[in-house]
């Protein structure tokens, strides 16, 4: 698949592209924009899966911590963006939107 792509130069805020994406036929990342997603790779794929599984089988002995595949979206708020990392671990309290 090819890189990823501005989808058009509007600026949206965090709010207005979860109210897209929810009805969009494809994953689609905010960087100060809706950007769309490239996709992976067999090889790529792989790996991520892998980098999951290993950090969950280390951290078993920190039940405050879970971690999460690229299913999952993540805001940052000091960087105003939402992306869907290949892998994500997060400790302490879980904030869903």
């Amino acid at each position: 698949m090819g890189a990823a792509q501005k989808l058009n130069e509007q600026r949206y805020t965090f709010e207005e592209y979860l109210a897209l994406e929810e009805k969009a036929e494809f994953k689609s990342e905010f960087w100060d924009g809706i950007v769309s997603m490239a996709g992976g790779k067999p090889a790529h794929s792989k790996i991520s899966n892998s980098l999951g599984t290993a950090i969950d089988q280390i951290d078993k002995k920190n039940k405050d911590c879970s971690v999460y595949n690229s299913d999952l979206k993540v805001y940052i708020p000091d960087f105003n963006r939402g992306s869907y990392p290949d892998c994500m671990v997060i400790c302490g309290e879980e904030k869903f939107a």
